[in-house]
């Protein structure tokens, strides 16, 4: 795939701050004027290029000049993440080039469908290998990535695995163990016994590493891996949340059962609308990359609340060229700004609360929804 369009220049600058291994160092005051400059120049190539976000943006009588303007960010056009369900939405940019469809899991009565060309997915992949790095601080040549997913060729256009899959890029010894939808985990266990002192990176939904946990530890059988190990998870417990455990109790046995430190059982938090990926420090906090705006809203009217404050998340992503990655999303949280972490890094800092329900995600987006499809 290619990208051959022009408005793509105006946002190469962004492709370094992506490889910024300082970006959780940047001040303040400096983050906030390189994501005007970089949501401003995505702005521009989606409204000068891309008709039906433009219309949207005029019914709503938003300009591009706001973005300068004090509290501009907040008056960016949203696009619900549920309009990613409706074929009959238009997200594609027109001159994207070719894209790869990559879709949800589909666990809220459709598949959102996200249109991705190559440089969205180049920055996508940049974006995570360097936090991988200044994050998770892995950057182990020897590392062992263990996968409890499929291979991006088995899941085909599922956004999830592309996620994992850029952990794997990163750590070349991987291995999968979830092939036609079952997860293998005597071969895991088996590995796992395998590796003792290696450092291992295990990567998973919540509900396949839960019942890794509690396997290896009915079976009484005790690991011996590098202290440095990790545990991450991804994508929350979707269909099995009926099985889902308080986090604390879940780092708890996810600790004992595979011998790894406490604060190495850590979260990713993604979702296949948006182009960048948000990373748990040893201290369990989400540091929101500088490039990317987060903010929590108002049920009602939308507006931004103030920091700590919880409501309905939204995300303005420059990352992405193929569509427009202003987005309100299906989750509630709050965003804490300026935070100085325990773990040294200070950037706004975002807090997952719960996913919206059916009814209160329809009726957030309904406001949005009529304004875009007319």
């Amino acid at each position: 795939m290619t990208c051959s369009f022009s408005g793509a220049e105006g946002l190469l600058p962004l492709d370094r701050l992506l490889a910024e291994e300082g970006m959780f160092q940047i001040p303040a005051a400096q983050a906030a004027e390189l994501r005007r400059q970089y949501i401003g120049a995505a702005l521009a190539w989606h409204l000068d290029g891309a008709p039906a976000y433009a219309r949207y943006a005029q019914a709503l009588g938003f300009e591009l000049k706001a973005v300068h303007e004090a509290g501009g960010l907040d008056r960016v056009p949203l696009l619900p993440a549920v309009l990613f369900k409706r074929p009959e939405v238009e997200t594609r940019h027109p001159h994207a080039g070719e894209v790869l469809w990559t879709t949800s899991s589909g666990t809220k009565g459709g598949l959102s469908r996200v249109p991705r060309n190559d440089l969205t997915l180049r920055r996508f992949f940049s974006s995570i290998a360097m936090q991988t790095k200044v994050v998770l601080d892995v950057e182990h040549a020897d590392a062992h990535l263990m996968v409890l997913g499929p291979t991006a060729a088995e899941a085909r256009d599922l956004w999830i695995a592309y996620v994992m899959a850029g952990l794997a890029v990163f750590l070349p010894l991987t291995r999968h163990y979830v092939r036609g939808e079952t997860l293998k985990i005597d071969e895991a266990i088996a590995d796992l016994q395998l590796l003792a002192g290696k450092h291992v990176g295990l990567i998973g939904p919540p509900p396949f590493i839960l019942e890794l946990a509690r396997t290896l530890a009915a079976r009484h059988i005790g690991l011996h891996l590098r202290p440095t190990s990790q545990v991450i998870t991804i994508g929350g417990w979707k269909k099995r949340s009926g099985e889902a455990v308080p986090r604390t109790e879940f780092d708890q046995t996810v600790s004992e059962a595979l011998g790894v430190r406490i604060e190495q059982v850590r979260d990713i938090f993604n979702m296949v609308e948006l182009n960048t990926v948000i990373m748990e420090c040893t201290a369990k906090r989400l540091h929101i990359p500088p490039w990317l705006y987060v903010r929590a809203r108002h049920y009602g009217d939308l507006h931004v609340l103030p920091s700590g404050e919880t409501g309905i998340l939204s995300f303005l992503d420059p990352t992405a060229v193929s569509y427009p990655g202003f987005l309100l999303a299906d989750d509630l949280g709050c965003v804490v700004e300026d935070c100085a972490c325990p773990c040294g890094r200070r950037s706004d800092i975002l807090k997952i609360e719960r996913r919206l329900n059916t009814v209160e995600s329809r009726g957030c987006a309904l406001k949005l929804e009529s304004t875009l499809l007319g």
